[in-house]
């Protein structure tokens, strides 16, 4: 079971490059340190490291930082891969953070039924990570958002649809419901996520487990482009990690920070001078209607989007379960 214990009991054991990122492979930097100790997997049944949460010492986050304000800057294709984790400071809970004493928030699946993802999470306002990443476009620094979440707090910080990929579906679109386990990606966000699958030279995965779905070759394919280039002696951006939890991909990572990712954000945005951050007016404007920010987006004369019906979007996103289901294809979500 889920137990907390004090840090001392559970140094972090490693290879610099696994704490730090490959950036940091010859720095002699102290380790992160084990703030919440879990002997459950974080995410059972898929590739996932222990619910154990770390967080960076002080002067290493802020080491690190600086070196990710120089990867940003340098980047020519910066794409944002968020995870669950983004949105747990603002209330809805995520699936990997199980250990007592959590500094994020487990998903309640009896608090989520009896809501039925109505008001109280709907309701939701955005984080001060989701508003660094609207300040980081507006500041030309990231050129796109591939949002595993479902909950509209992307467009509620002001980030611009066009952007924006909500792989795994919105509660906000009916073009775009939330795609199961079992179901298919939509295939025009597939392609445009295979686009930036190739094109990304940075990669910022923030608050997902990375635990082997389909939408993971985001950092996947970054990360191992960049590898290759590092031993050739070429620095050319790379993945970069941003957790509580140890991820499968820790190893290939360009620079790994452990660390809540508010406050990672926010010290990106100082460190890079932003001070285009969306303010509480804009927030509440953008919140008001979701049906706008899809308006544009599905303009009738734009024949890139999906043309399927309410009913073909519900039946490839969430299929009844089929038994005895052979090997996923990989433009399945759970793949």
């Amino acid at each position: 079971g889920n137990r907390t214990s004090p840090p001392r009991q559970e140094p972090f054991r490693g290879r610099a490059g696994t704490m730090h990122g490959y950036l940091f492979e010859d720095e002699e930097l102290p380790p992160p340190t084990c703030v919440v100790h879990s002997e459950e997997l974080a995410r059972p049944g898929y590739i996932s490291e222990s619910a154990s949460e770390y967080l960076d010492q002080p002067e290493v986050l802020r080491a690190k930082v600086k070196c990710l304000a120089e990867l940003v800057r340098g980047g020519h294709q910066v794409v944002a891969y968020t995870g669950a984790g983004l949105s747990t400071a603002s209330g809805i809970g995520d699936y990997a953070s199980r250990a007592k004493g959590t500094l994020a928030l487990h998903w309640d699946t009896k608090q989520a039924a009896a809501s039925a993802v109505g008001a109280p999470l709907r309701a939701r306002a955005p984080t001060r990570a989701h508003r660094a990443l609207a300040a980081l476009e507006r500041a030309g620094l990231l050129q796109q958002w591939i949002n595993q979440n479902h909950d509209g707090l992307a467009q509620k910080a002001t980030f611009p649809q066009a952007k924006l990929i909500e792989i795994h579906g919105s509660w906000f679109d009916p073009r775009n419901p939330v795609v199961k386990m079992n179901g298919s990606l939509r295939p025009d966000l597939h392609a445009r996520m295979q686009d930036w699958t190739r094109q990304a030279d940075v990669v910022l995965a923030l608050g997902t487990s990375l635990s082997g779905l389909a939408a993971d070759c985001v950092a996947e394919e970054c990360a191992m482009r960049a590898q290759r280039n590092a031993r050739r002696g070429l620095i050319t951006g790379g993945l970069v990690i941003i957790t509580l939890q140890r991820t499968r991909l820790d190893a290939h990572a360009a620079l790994r920070l452990f660390a809540r990712l508010d406050q990672a954000l926010e010290l990106l945005a100082d460190e890079l001078g932003l001070t285009d951050a969306p303010t509480d007016a804009q927030v509440a404007a953008a919140s008001r209607d979701p049906a706008r920010w899809y308006a544009e987006a599905y303009n009738p004369k734009d024949t890139s989007w999906t043309r399927e019906t309410h009913e073909e979007c519900r039946a490839r996103a969430q299929p009844a379960p089929k038994p005895h289901a052979g090997r996923q294809p990989k433009a399945r979500a759970g793949t």
